[in-house]
């Protein structure tokens, strides 16, 4: 408790310390009645302060919630293609990176996503088993030498793509396709999940 003109008011405890209310002090009142307005003054700001906080907590925990949905769906290969079309138009890189990878990922979304401002969502194409033959031969001329290289490390790609990366002019982009080429070659790799190359896509059933 603070006397103040000669009249107590009472403070939170904080960590067994009184609330500082020297500004109500400094408020200058004249009567008993400008104390209170003071005091008045000092619940709202308390009160819209709290407020304030729920909000930014309640609207944190959506967000999260909002993200760690969108993260599942964008993985989730049973998904419908039209889901993943609107969550590649409003949601984060890393979602678009999942929905690329996607195998139910529609050839029209992974038009616009060989477009994405982020390299990481542009190279997760490159590894999608169903991506086109169009969209791959235009990642081999993207921008960024890591999605270039990421194709030249897929052995599931055309013998046309990887030659063509095997000249590229990043010397580490060429000597990894030229690697892939080579081990291709010897039978040195084992097929993997997919087959080299799907001429047929598969059908996005929603």
């Amino acid at each position: 408790m603070y006397l103040t003109n000669e009249c107590s008011i009472g403070g939170r405890q904080l960590d067994g310390m009184p609330e500082d209310l020297s500004f109500i002090v400094k408020y200058g009142w004249e009567t008993p009645k400008h104390m209170k307005e003071a005091i008045r003054i000092l619940l709202a700001a308390r009160m819209a302060e709290t407020e304030q906080q729920n909000f930014h907590q309640v609207e944190t925990e959506a967000e999260h919630e909002r993200s760690s949905a969108e993260l599942r769906l964008a993985a989730n290969p049973f998904c419908s293609s039209y889901v993943l079309d609107y969550l590649s138009k409003t949601s984060s890189a890393r979602v678009c990176e999942l929905i690329a990878n996607n195998p139910r990922c529609s050839e029209e979304t992974m038009e616009r996503l060989a477009g994405h401002s982020h390299q990481d969502v542009r190279a997760a194409l490159t590894e999608n088993a169903y991506c086109s033959i169009t969209i791959l031969y235009r990642l081999t001329k993207d921008e960024h030498p890591d999605v270039r290289y990421r194709l030249a490390e897929n052995s599931n790609l055309p013998d046309s793509i990887l030659e063509e990366l095997s000249e590229d002019e990043n010397p580490f982009v060429a000597a990894r396709a030229q690697e892939t080429l080579q081990k291709l070659k010897s039978g040195s790799i084992i097929e993997g999940k997919f087959p080299r190359f799907h001429t047929n896509r598969r059908l996005n059933v929603c």
